[in-house]
This record gives structure tokens, C-alpha cells and sequence, in this order.
């Protein structure tokens, strides 16, 4: 019974991995302000309800890739 509950927790994370992917990719990041080469990262709230508060995230960076800015969806750092 063990096997079959890690099978479907396996598959559950998948699918909600592809699912989360799948929207980011729709997010429209053209109209956002900043240079042409940029990375954005999407947050998602899983909680089911609205919430505020602050995401924490561990960015690597290698010491060539130049300064960078952290903004909103507004451009507002």
C-alpha cells in the first residue's frame, strides 16, 4: 500500500509541476518594462485564499552575470 501512495504522490507532483509550468508560460511578460534579455520569476498562491507576505528565493548568480533589479509587475523596484 506504501508503493502505491509514493506512486501517486510521484504522479500528483508531476502533474501539478507541468500544470504550474503550463501557466507561467502564459504569463504576457512583453508589456513589462526592463531590457530585452531579462528572466521574471512567477509566484504562485496555492493556498486557496488571498494572502500577502513576503516570497523568499534563492537566486545563483555567477559573479560575470552583471548587476540586476528586482520589480513589480509595475516596474517599481
Amino acid at each position: 500500500m506504501r508503493v502505491r501512495f509514493d506512486q501517486v504522490t510521484q504522479i500528483g507532483t508531476a502533474v501539478t509541476n507541468q500544470s504550474l509550468h503550463g501557466l507561467a508560460d502564459q504569463v504576457d511578460t512583453n508589456s513589462l518594462p526592463g531590457e530585452e534579455q531579462q528572466s521574471f520569476i512567477v509566484v504562485f498562491n496555492g493556498a486557496g485564499h488571498a494572502r500577502s507576505g513576503v516570497v523568499t528565493l534563492d537566486i545563483p548568480l555567477d559573479p560575470g552575470d552583471g548587476a540586476f533589479q528586482i520589480l513589480d509587475a509595475t516596474g517599481n523596484p
